[in-house]
């Protein structure tokens, strides 16, 4: 099952903008301040870096050019309470850019600020409140960025080891959970807060393709909601070494609670986490207790609702034909959405309406399919199915996500 899904995946890497763009931009030190409504935001001073050939594991490269810093531009005003969606602009040019939308209403979402030159996003963007949202800066510097909307500011919250390459802040921002990568193409999960820093667990480097990237269900780092577990994820690392589980679970302490050798696509929901288990099935594990499966099918690109009562998430039954379900948490139970197309990357906006990016066959095309930056809503009570009126096209929903309450 593992390998053939690495293969669906490695056709699906072409479509996202990361995959065929130019290398991270990286941060200024320095706040970048939003400029008002109409004007032109300024930028602080630019940092070099050099745009490197398509590549899944992020590495550090030479400066030859330099970059501009990424700056906060906001023709609207956020409103307050108004729930935010993160996600990148589908655009073929070397820089990325990130829009920040309102989606009180998530059929017609209205453009609030445009991050220019931003850091593409390797996992989904970790939001700290309703209206701030953190972006992992790796390259020549290696920062944490702080992103608030309501108060137009780009601010580095912490500086990171040096080939950190993706970082999770635990809800009280006491601890930090990392990726980083080695020189010698292995990858280290480490934790650092009040009891010290350490070596949560190294995985072996990945073949085949160069690396792994979030899209094939890991490399990712996160807390659990409630800040008590770590969970560490590199979807290819049992494959390579066999004592080296793909998911591991640890406390604060650094001891491993769970771990699951083929694992992947791993997600939190309330207490619970989900994730594949590389056997064709999906597992539930609460602490305290053993993984349950939940599904007798595999998924991808599992996206959890604000209210952790559903998951949506695509199952390949016929090679990179995708289908879109969603499992009420609470019962394993799931139902298949009717699409009037292809459909990747589900991602809730609200606590019933999920985003999904459009996929179209094309015959001269990598993959024999492509993205049309178009994005189609739906509801999951009723399974109806609306185009979402965009002011820009956005590129498929990988890194995308929703923000959360205050």
């Amino acid at each position: 099952m593992a390998l053939p899904k690495a293969l669906v995946w490695l056709a699906l890497c072409t479509l996202v903008a990361g995959c065929a763009s130019a290398g991270t931009p990286n941060a200024s030190a320095s706040p970048t301040l939003v400029a008002p409504p109409a004007a032109t935001a300024s930028a602080s001073p630019a940092v070099s870096a050099e745009p490197t050939p398509p590549s899944p594991t992020p590495t550090a490269q030479p400066s030859l050019l330099p970059v501009p810093a990424p700056s906060l531009v906001c023709p609207n005003q956020y409103q307050v309470g108004h729930q935010l969606v993160v996600a990148l602009q589908y655009s073929l040019a070397g820089y990325t850019s990130l829009d920040v939308l309102d989606v009180a209403d998530p059929f017609a979402p209205r453009l609030v600020c445009t991050l220019n030159n931003a850091p593409y996003p390797l996992q989904p963007i970790q939001w700290l409140g309703t209206s701030d949202f953190l972006l992992t800066v790796s390259g020549q510097a290696y920062r944490l960025l702080e992103v608030n909307v309501a108060r137009g500011s780009i601010t580095t919250l912490r500086e990171l080891d040096r080939g950190a390459f993706l970082a999770s802040l635990s809800p009280d921002r006491a601890s930090l959970a990392t990726m980083v990568s080695g020189g010698d193409g292995t990858e280290s999960a480490r934790l650092s807060g009040p009891s010290g820093a350490r070596n949560l667990v190294t995985f072996p480097p990945a073949g085949g393709h160069g690396g792994t990237i979030y899209g094939f269900g890991g490399p990712n780092v996160e807390f659990s909601p409630d800040g008590s577990l770590v969970m560490a994820v590199d979807y290819e690392a049992n494959r390579f070494d066999p004592t080296v589980p793909n998911l591991q679970v640890f406390d604060l302490q650094g001891s491993r609670v769970v771990s699951a050798d083929k694992a992947s696509w791993a997600v939190w929901a309330g207490t619970s986490l989900f994730y594949d288990g590389g056997d064709g099935r999906v597992y539930k594990w609460i602490r305290g207790s053993a993984p349950v499966a939940v599904l007798q099918s595999g998924w991808l690109e599992p996206s959890v609702s604000p209210d952790a009562q559903g998951i949506a998430y695509l199952t390949s039954p016929v090679g990179t034909t995708f289908t879109l379900n969603v499992m009420d948490t609470r019962t394993g139970v799931a139902t298949t959405m009717r699409a009037s197309g292809q459909r990747i990357y589900p991602l809730f906006v609200s606590g019933a309406v999920i985003w999904t990016s459009e996929l179209v066959d094309c015959a001269n095309c990598y993959g024999g399919n492509n993205p049309t930056g178009k994005v189609f809503a739906y509801d999951s009570a009723t399974g109806s199915e609306r185009a979402v009126a965009l002011t820009d096209l956005l590129a498929p929903l990988v890194g995308a996500s929703a923000s959360t309450g205050p």
